[in-house]
């Protein structure tokens, strides 16, 4: 929530040993205001003993990939 809005969403799986984030939405009045990163520091905190975090996202989607090429988590496309 932000501003009273829901800002954005994360929805990921867990399995023992890894986390696969499936979903990671945000409301387009809400881009560039660090949602994102605020959302994926949340489950890495929460799921900090995972021994990899993986996503997956359009080729298309350059800002995605950018952003995940950056971070600690395996982006691959799934186009």
């Amino acid at each position: 929530m932000k501003q009273g809005q829901l800002a954005g969403v994360i929805s990921y799986e867990r399995t023992k040993t890894a986390v696969h984030i499936c979903r990671l939405m945000v409301d387009p009045g809400f881009f560039r205001q660090g949602i994102v990163s605020a959302l994926s520091k949340f489950v890495c905190h929460k799921e900090r003993d995972a021994c990899n975090i993986t996503v997956m996202t359009g080729s298309a989607n350059t800002p995605a990939l950018c952003f995940y090429m950056n971070a600690t988590v395996s982006a691959k496309s799934n186009e």
